[in-house]
């Protein structure tokens, strides 16, 4: 077998024998950077107290939804919510993900029309969020106005986009925005935020399947092209529903989590006690997909309703990205370090079980999962971590 491996060629032949590997030093970095990818997890105020049962390691950003706008331009939030903010901030200085504080959600459109078409109201609401962003040192905010209509409403959304992110880029600051999956409720100006969120999920009567899902990014992509968009998939981020819906009651649902306290399902049904979910399989599918694509993302509503521990849809999604993008987190904590390659180190040169166990083959370091941990893995590693690859010698079989 020959190979290159950071520029260098080696040749490895079954007949010899094992190759060892010399580790050097290497700097630490943060896994989903150099994946290139981010995973948004919205944190409603309304259960903040369940802060605690999530993994931040695994979050590239948290949107912290505790906020909404009057009709009179004042940005209103919940004294009792937002005293938890600084405890989330703090979190993300630790956790090295970004905190994004968001207004909006369903059935408050009526606050929003008369600011949107006032440019006073506007530049009043624009003071006002400069202000938080510098009061609590967040480093986004978030706006999720369900919905607009198509014309004059879109128009003024759009501009009003358009000068939050003028104002808030000159403090590296970020802006972006949630739309609703079919609904064409931002025109050209709109579009010049980081980051255009797709609420792909409350389709009716089955939640989020994947053929829907997958018809909604591709709407958006085709918007953001008729605009003039660059690159459009590198603002879409896509949304995965930690909940299930009612197949009976729409406006019903209950928690991935609660589900599986309440219903114990299986892990290959996402359908139980008449609610729609999506579990671990799907959501690595769909974070597959989305890897696949090249978009910039995934969102999460909301990460209060995940599981804890081995079944945490957080968790699966994280793997998945590491997986599709040959990242060798091998030891999940979200970094990769040299940790990594002793991990790899301590496996090299023997067969995993990719059968029995995909992802327990690739924690060994299996990252091209052929069942074994050789020299096609290194060739794996460079794709999502070059540094790590120069930080490895093989000894024994160098050509």
């Amino acid at each position: 077998m020959v190979v290159n491996i950071a520029g260098t060629q080696y040749v490895f032949a079954a007949d010899e024998p094992e190759t060892k590997l010399k580790l050097g030093r290497v700097k630490t970095i943060q896994a989903l950077e150099a994946a290139d990818f981010r995973i948004y997890g919205y944190m409603p105020g309304y259960v903040v107290k369940d802060w605690g049962k999530v993994d931040p390691r695994y979050l590239s950003d948290v949107v912290y939804f505790a906020g909404n706008v009057k009709k009179d331009g004042t940005l209103v939030y919940s004294e009792k919510e937002i005293q938890k903010l600084p405890m989330i901030v703090k979190s993300g200085r630790r956790y090295k993900f970004k905190v994004h504080f968001a207004i909006g959600g369903w059935a408050q459109s009526d606050r929003y029309v008369p600011v949107m078409s006032s440019d006073r109201l506007q530049q009043k609401l624009i003071v006002e969020i400069v202000k938080f962003v510098k009061r609590y040192r967040i480093d986004g905010f978030n706006l999720d106005w369900e919905y607009p209509k198509p014309g004059k409403e879109t128009d003024d959304y759009s501009k009003f986009i358009s000068r939050l992110n003028k104002v808030l880029k000159k403090g590296k600051k970020d802006v972006t925005t949630a739309v609703m999956p079919t609904h064409e409720m931002l025109s050209e100006r709109g579009f010049e935020q980081d980051a255009v969120m797709v609420m792909c999920y409350d389709f009716q009567p089955v939640n989020s399947p994947v053929d829907k899902v997958q018809k909604a990014m591709e709407y958006w992509e085709g918007l953001m092209e008729k605009h003039g968009v660059d690159e459009p998939r590198r603002k879409l981020v896509m949304g995965l529903p930690f909940y299930g819906r009612s197949l009976e009651k729409w406006s019903k649902a209950k928690g991935y989590g609660i589900i599986l306290k309440e219903m114990k399902p299986n892990e290959e049904v996402n359908e139980i006690g008449r609610y729609a979910f999506d579990n671990i399989s799907k959501i690595r599918e769909k974070v597959e997909w989305a890897v696949d694509q090249d978009y910039q993302g995934v969102f999460i509503w909301q990460l209060a309703q995940d599981a804890v521990g081995k079944k945490s849809l957080l968790l699966h999604a994280y793997q998945q990205v590491m997986l599709s993008k040959g990242v060798p987190d091998l030891n999940l904590d979200g970094r990769l370090s040299k940790s990594d390659l002793i991990r790899m180190k301590k496996y090299w040169g023997k067969e995993t079980d990719v059968e029995k166990d995909r992802m327990r083959a690739w924690s060994k370091g299996d990252l091209n999962l052929d069942g074994a941990v050789d020299a096609k893995d290194l060739v794996e590693m460079e794709k999502g971590w070059p540094a790590g690859v120069k930080a490895v010698t093989v000894l024994g079989k160098a050509d």
